[in-house]
């Protein structure tokens, strides 16, 4: 069986990489360490200086702003603020006897707490004092602050944060919350003063959403929509901006403005469904109508309806048409399905004929007959539509010879002219006419008509 050992230059390369893996990480792993262990610091000494504030609420009258004290952790116990002991979280000591919480209460209301141990604090020295403007329970975008250095000191600097220290000019500004650390010597002492500068907002708030608008189509004019505020620290002055946006379409683009309780702004923009629909739908063409001739009084006629936005109420809309005649015009409303409408006229084929012929004229002719005089009657008649196709009509004359004439016609005249009849001997009389168009319309003449010749002279004698 065969054994492979490593060899020396595989051993040295697996331990460059954990070296390196090792110099990758670790950074990581002490940062996260000694930022517990800063949490779990800032943690205990809220502990203690909560205790301390409440120790200073219950016993005001002796602590009077403007003046800087000494408050014994011991003092604490006694009160009851804290329990014995007070463990020092860093070295696991107790410090129940040799530390003391400095409190600073400044003339504006602001206090500044910070332990110390029991020789660093003496509040017989003056106060350095601080004046925030505005206050530091305001919320605003940037503060001032004046530092009030008690007389008889000399060489009064100050810093911000982590910054060095300089020498004082009025005011000091903070556009961010920070930390102000005056100091100066006063009778061969340097005195110093803390302050947090606190509650100051610079920062923009948040579009957190856009609201309203429609999901369904409107002919309102106007739709309001909004957009949700958010901001962490001064607050947003509401909770939601709103507008009205209006015009024909079914989106549009906004932009709306909030802003926080201290004034800073964002403008946001987002597109919103509006679905607003002020315009009509188009007339898309005719349809119906009739192309033969018919004696129906109604004849059904209609246009197709479009729509791009909202849609047609219907794609078809109809209605009828009457009346005489050829065409004739009808204006019919569409609608879309907000109520916008449109009347749409066109010219429709409606070949309506409700009206009989009638006689238009009635006359009489001298004729020859067989070389012996006669005569004849002569009758017109007119249809004004659908044309006439039929005639009948029986005439008797003075030998009581009778005529009959039926006859269709092939091309439907509106206008025929015709020999009613004729006859060679004396009078000649028409005792019934009919005559029917295209559709069934039927007319009856309803007199008799009579012609005479007396010589070369025809006439009618009745009609």
């Amino acid at each position: 069986m065969n054994k492979k050992a490593f060899t020396l230059a595989e051993i040295l390369g697996v331990i460059v990489v954990i070296g390196l893996l090792l110099l990758i990480i670790a950074p990581t792993i002490i940062n996260r360490v000694n930022s517990k262990k800063e949490n779990v610091e800032e943690a205990a000494n809220k502990i203690i200086y909560d205790a301390a504030s409440q120790y200073i609420t219950e016993n005001r009258e002796h602590f009077p702003q403007g003046k800087k004290y000494c408050i014994k952790l011991t003092d604490l116990i006694e009160a009851g603020k804290l329990a014995s002991p007070v463990k020092d979280v860093k070295t696991g000591k107790d410090m129940d006897n040799d530390y003391v919480v400095e409190v600073s209460l400044y003339s504006s209301g602001d206090s500044y707490y910070e332990l110390r141990e029991n020789p660093d604090c003496d509040s017989n020295l003056p106060m350095i004092d601080f004046e925030v403007d505005p206050s530091n329970k305001i919320w605003a975008r940037e503060k001032n602050v004046i530092i009030l250095y008690p007389e008889g000191g000399s060489d009064p600097t100050y810093k911000k944060d982590n910054d060095g220290f300089i020498g004082y000019s009025q005011p000091i500004v903070f556009n961010k919350n920070g930390i102000l650390e005056a100091q100066m010597k006063y009778k061969g002492t340097v005195i110093r003063s803390k302050i947090n500068i606190v509650k100051i907002d610079s920062t923009p708030p948040t579009c957190n959403g856009q609201t309203g608008g429609k999901t369904n189509w409107t002919k309102d004019q106007k739709v309001t929509v909004g957009v949700k505020c958010k901001d962490n620290e001064s607050r947003c002055e509401k909770d939601k901006y709103e507008i009205n946006i209006s015009g024909h379409g079914k989106t549009e683009k906004k932009t709306i403005t909030i802003k926080d309780k201290v004034g800073n702004t964002s403008i946001c923009e987002y597109t919103y469904n509006k679905y607003i629909d002020t315009v009509a739908p188009s007339c898309n063409g005719q349809f119906g109508g009739k192309t033969n001739w018919t004696k129906n009084q109604n004849v059904t006629v209609g246009v197709y309806c479009k729509d791009n936005d909202s849609g047609c109420g219907q794609n078809t809309f109809t209605s009828t048409i009457s009346g005489n005649g050829k065409t004739g015009q009808k204006t019919i409303t569409i609608k879309d399905k907000v109520g916008n409408t449109r009347n749409c006229e066109y010219t429709y084929n409606k070949y309506i004929d409700t009206t009989p012929p009638y006689v238009i004229d009635v006359n009489s002719t001298c004729q020859i007959y067989d070389n012996n005089p006669g005569l004849s009657i002569n009758i017109t008649v007119k249809d004004d539509l659908s044309g006439i196709v039929y005639k009948k009509i029986i005439s008797e004359d003075d030998d009581g010879s009778v005529g009959k004439y039926d006859e269709t016609f092939e091309n439907y005249n509106t206008i025929y002219e015709y020999p009613g009849t004729s006859s060679q001997y004396g009078n000649l009389r028409v005792t019934y006419l009919e005559v029917r168009d295209r559709v069934g319309n039927v007319y009856y003449y309803p007199n008799k008509i009579v012609a005479k010749r007396e010589g070369d002279s025809c006439r009618i004698l009745q009609k």
